[in-house]
């Protein structure tokens, strides 16, 4: 009695090969038990199977190398489908190993040569012909093989004719006469993809078997179907949890779905301005991972290198121009025209649609690939990524707060719209999650923290988070960082407001005085050159001075 273990551990190579040593005394017997304990219902089946193609392997090497004769080896490939579950299985085993060997067809030593190989080779597919079915080994051996066992005629013939059906099963294109089509079928699918589910109370794998039974009853072409699905996803984005399911459900690969929004993209860039609705589309497409990121950016404008590019040369042109501003109204006009976004720039639309749904990973992953607060300088994303983060932070900022309990009773409204976005922020409620998730957008925003409630309740709780003695080293070097990337370039942005500036100097002052330097060092020599608000902001001041001293 063969010893089996419930584990992988057992050495099945060697009760193989010892039952093909002594097949006719009790090998036949010792492989048997083998076989039916691994069919047992406790234990793996695919164990069963792998030793009986263990034993088949092994059989037809030892008959092209010799030590076995075809007759001896075609017997014990009768008895062995009398051992079998389902005799089947052994013609549908063998030919998956004459394929693999006719892939080979080589002696693995020089014991024999290669034409006595190939010689066996075939004498013994030949002589399994009642085991191995003759539509098994056509659609598994090789031509020239095929060829020389007679199967077919002649291996150009046969080459040709594959050419010739292959051809027309995938590469023939299908012709349409719009004018003459069939459009019942489109018809029929406009109305399921686009009536109203929440009356209807449809699901997403019921549309998508009606969708299967429209394309199959009027022969539908599928990539057009993709397209309507597409369409009426757009014009109906409060529905997104159902046609994102059903766009899983369909199984389209992503590069098709990414070209198809692309060209939608493309075709916007001939005109003035691109759909709001679109860009809703593809950000919902992104962050439910139906497409990739960076598939969609190279049929985006700008590119994201020439944007970067431009911004680089701009702060470039800032910090070498000599010329000062004539008065600080033109300051505050240029400074006002630099922060909002044109019309067409379908990247920076791009970033607000996945702000506007949440996908906080993939826009930080654009953050990261653009020069730092190149996006956040536009007003339409530094404002709605303040209210984000001023919502995510409130928990974290209540928890920490020295101000009496009813102060604290307020709410702030989530910012994403719950119509098109039916995801929730994660609130903060440790500085571990702060530190993971909110210090790399506050440092992304850098300058334009223009919130003076999120300003504000930043520098508070860093404050309390100092005044109560629990700061670890880590963390006063976030909240050091914090300072000097976000609080003094923002208050130098920020109408005048001596409220939030008292506010700053309470934080501050509660650093050692040449920490503080430093950080009035690095805020005059190196923040106002790294962007051109900054620097125009830096020449109004010093123009007026000099106004002043006249």
């Amino acid at each position: 009695m063969v010893e089996i273990h419930t584990n992988r551990s057992i050495d099945i190579s060697n009760t193989v090969n010892t039952a093909i040593t002594n097949w006719s005394p009790d090998g036949k017997n010792q492989f048997n038990q083998l076989y039916k304990q691994l069919l047992d219902e406790d234990k793996d089946k695919f164990e069963a199977e792998l030793a009986m193609k263990q034993l088949l392997l092994s059989l037809c090497k030892s008959c092209l190398q010799g030590s076995q004769s075809i007759e001896t080896v075609i017997r014990i490939f009768g008895e062995l489908q009398e051992i079998a579950m389902v005799p089947s299985i052994i013609g549908d085993l063998l030919a998956d190993i004459l394929a693999t060997l006719d892939v080979e067809l080589f002696p693995s030593d020089d014991v024999i040569t290669k034409d006595t190989y190939k010689q066996k080779f075939f004498q013994l597919i030949n002589n399994s012909e009642h085991i191995v079915s003759t539509s098994l080994l056509m659609e598994r051996l090789e031509i020239e093989t095929l060829e020389y066992l007679d199967l077919i005629v002649s291996r150009e013939q046969f080459s040709q004719k594959y050419v010739r059906i292959k051809t027309r099963l995938y590469y023939k294109q299908q012709k349409f006469n719009l004018l003459r089509e069939e459009s019942e079928g489109f018809a029929k699918t406009l109305t399921e993809l686009n009536q109203n589910f929440s009356i209807t109370k449809l699901t997403s794998e019921q549309l998508y078997d009606r969708l299967m039974a429209l394309i199959g009853y009027f022969d539908l072409d599928p990539n057009r179907m993709l397209d309507l699905v597409i369409e009426s996803f757009e014009y109906h984005l409060e529905y997104s949890k159902i046609y994102v399911d059903l766009l899983n459900l369909l199984h389209f690969d992503k590069v098709t779905l990414c070209q198809l929004i692309g060209f939608k993209f493309q075709q916007y860039q001939l005109q003035d301005e691109t759909a709001d609705s679109l860009y809703l589309l593809a950000a919902q497409l992104i962050s439910n991972n139906l497409m990739e990121l960076e598939d969609l950016l190279p049929h985006l404008y700008p590119l994201i290198a020439d944007f970067g590019e431009n911004y680089t040369k701009e702060v470039e042109n800032a910090r070498t121009s000599k010329k000062s501003l004539t008065t600080s109204t033109d300051s505050s006009a240029k400074s006002k025209d630099s922060n909002i976004i044109k019309t067409n720039n379908q990247l920076l639309r791009f970033i607000q649609a996945l702000l506007h749904i949440g996908d906080l990973e993939h826009t930080l992953s654009l953050f990261n690939n653009l020069p730092r607060w190149s996006c956040t300088s536009y007003r339409e994303i530094n404002t709605l990524l303040t209210k984000i983060i001023g919502y995510m932070v409130d928990p974290l900022y209540k928890n920490h707060s020295d101000l009496h309990t009813s102060f604290l009773q307020y709410e702030l409204n989530n910012p994403l719209n719950s119509n098109v976005c039916p995801r929730e922020l994660k609130l903060i409620k440790t500085w571990n999650e702060f530190r993971e998730n909110i210090l790399p957008l506050l440092l992304n925003l850098g300058a334009y923290c223009q919130d003076r409630l999120l300003f504000m309740q930043l520098t508070r709780l860093c404050t309390n988070l100092i005044k109560k003695s629990i700061v670890k080293d880590e963390q006063q070097e976030d909240i050091l960082l914090l300072i000097d990337e976000v609080l003094l370039p923002s208050l130098s942005l920020l109408d005048v407001n001596s409220c939030l500036a008292i506010e700053l100097w309470s934080l501050m002052k509660l650093f050692p005085f040449d920490v503080r330097y430093g950080l009035y060092g690095q805020w005059q020599e190196d923040t106002y050159r790294k962007t051109p608000q900054l620097l125009f902001i830096k020449q109004d001041v010093a123009d007026k001075s000099r106004a002043i001293l006249r």
